[in-house]
């Protein structure tokens, strides 16, 4: 007796390729080797099988491992795609910050402005106090709306790209009003307001339109 089956565990004779008790084939340790004939095992260095004299094949060689091609190093996955994003960067990390500020800082100067205006002056331009107080609560509010857009797309929000629309949309939608308020209540405005706010509309329209282009390239990356 020489082993035990893998299977069952019962004891295995010199003899056979398969267990007697539950005939599982038995395993062939690699420095043995079994005759084709009887089935007898024995040393790997015999040539002849002991038993019954049939030559012995050699014991077949194991075959070479498959070629794996090295891999190559581990690159973490590009949330953006691989597409250029230094605008996108430019907005979350400095211009929409900076707009929250200037926006917001803005409103208020202009809100704390109306209580150095005389009463007289309010009299005489009928509607420019609410003039004032419209554009410095504008001011406030779109402050506001650029802290909350900056967030929403930093993290690729569905909906961050049309809230940067919205902004600059609203941008030149208060400095219409405020220079169309201007020439009601005043009658008139100076050249040098007028081409102030004309130049800050023409500014947002541009940079509205190249938002819009930017980010229809970019649609498929904003889907949180």
């Amino acid at each position: 007796m020489r082993g035990s089956c893998h299977r069952c565990r019962a004891p295995l004779p010199e003899w056979g390729a398969f267990c007697p008790t539950c005939g599982a084939p038995i395993e062939v340790p690699p420095t043995e080797r079994v005759c084709p004939t009887c089935g007898y095992r024995q040393s790997v260095d015999r040539h002849i099988c002991w038993r019954c004299g049939v030559p012995l094949q050699e014991p077949a060689s194991p075959p070479p491992p498959a070629y794996a091609p090295p891999r190559p190093p581990y690159v973490p996955a590009d949330r953006y795609g691989g597409m250029p994003m230094k605008w996108y960067k430019f907005l979350i990390y400095f211009l929409l910050f900076a707009d929250t500020v200037l926006n917001i800082l803005n409103g208020i100067l202009i809100l704390n402005g109306v209580h150095d205006v005389s009463e007289r002056v309010y009299a005489r331009y009928e509607g420019l106090l609410t003039l004032q107080v419209f554009c410095g609560l504008s001011g406030v509010a779109m402050g506001v709306f650029a802290f909350f857009t900056r967030f929403r797309l930093s993290a690729l929000c569905e909906n961050g790209p049309t809230m940067v629309y919205l902004l600059y949309t609203g941008a030149i939608v208060v400095n219409l009003v405020y220079m169309t308020g201007m020439v009601i209540v005043m009658g008139s405005v100076d050249t040098e307001f007028f081409i102030r706010i004309v130049s800050n509309v023409l500014v947002d329209g541009i940079i509205l339109a190249c938002q819009h282009e930017y980010f229809a390239k970019r649609r498929h990356l904003f889907v949180n």
